[in-house]
């Protein structure tokens, strides 16, 4: 990756990195290049898709994440090729152009352009396979009046537990997995950049892929012991963040806190587990592909309001 840099700061070219480019799951290729001289380091996926979500048909999607750690620059670099496209790479930066990406400062007042991904080197072809469709039972979530209400409270969590579920997001903002109707704060919210437990969490990096499906694992001191959040995507590790407590919640609500509607997602398959891994205490467990229906410890009914997804009979 090269970047033109401020020519009264930096040389007018500079080498960010390089990937050895690795298969995580069978339609993804991923790979991390350590810090160069300058301090950046990258983060880069490419991701094939049945409809892109930009393009809407078939192709491959490229992220590329640079990130400036002591300076606290962050940009991010999004590139959508159609399926049998003839052009294979990007010529300049800074503003959409024919065959379109985006590159998006996030730190105010950042100096530099970053004007290309180049000169790869392939010793190997990589076959994106046509994997099989996504889930077509979920719990779909608007932001607008879609919601699955239980008909009592879990109990509350105990100092250890361990949230997980499958979920696609639609846009970066908070979408509220767990909650409370008669509480605003005291929820659970995922958005493809955070995740946060009432008022403590931790950042995710690089952020969660928008429109497409993919399990996350929220720990607080589970199977890593201390006191710390560790949030895994598809069992990759995306964030850890120490805390010092994270308060007892109890939940009877999904897609909504208090009385607003929050995030715009579709889920299914949560549990929510606590005690200890030795003897987990399965305090909610649903699939939200055939009802809303708990299996956990108080077998919780849940109402859908809005959705597909059946009631809880």
């Amino acid at each position: 990756m090269d970047g033109a840099g401020d020519p009264g700061t930096w040389p007018p070219w500079n080498r960010f990195g390089h990937w050895d480019v690795l298969s995580g799951t069978p339609r993804k290729l991923e790979a991390d290049a350590i810090a160069n001289s300058f301090g950046w380091r990258t983060h880069i996926e490419i991701t094939s898709f049945d409809s892109l979500p930009v393009a809407g048909v078939p192709g491959v999607e490229i992220l590329c994440y640079l990130n400036h750690d002591a300076e606290g620059h962050r940009v991010t670099i999004t590139k959508e090729w159609v399926e049998n496209a003839a052009a294979w790479q990007w010529d300049r930066d800074g503003l959409p152009i024919a065959g379109g990406y985006t590159t998006t400062v996030t730190t105010p007042g950042f100096p530099y352009a970053f004007s290309k991904i180049g000169d790869w080197a392939m010793s190997d072809c990589f076959l994106f396979p046509r994997a099989a469709a996504g889930p077509t039972a979920f719990a779909a979530f608007n932001n607008l009046d879609a919601s699955v209400i239980f008909d009592a409270f879990t109990t509350n969590t105990s100092n250890r537990w361990k949230l997980q579920f499958d979920v696609r997001l639609r846009d970066t903002d908070d979408c509220c997995v767990l909650g409370r109707t008669n509480n605003f704060s005291r929820r659970a919210l995922l958005s493809s950049t955070r995740f946060l437990w009432f008022s403590v969490g931790t950042t995710i990096d690089p952020p969660l892929p928008l429109n497409e499906f993919g399990t996350v694992r929220v720990e607080w001191d589970w199977d890593t012991p201390g006191l710390f959040f560790n949030v895994w995507w598809n069992d990759v590790l995306r964030g850890t963040e120490a805390a010092f407590f994270a308060n007892g919640l109890r939940f009877n609500v999904m897609g909504k806190s208090g009385a607003t509607f929050v995030g715009d997602f579709d889920m299914l398959n949560l549990t929510l587990e606590d005690n200890n891994p030795g003897s987990p205490n399965l305090m909610l467990s649903t699939e939200l592909q055939v009802d809303a229906c708990d299996i956990g410890v108080k077998m919780l009914k849940g109402t859908t309001e809005n959705m597909t997804l059946p009631s809880c009979p």
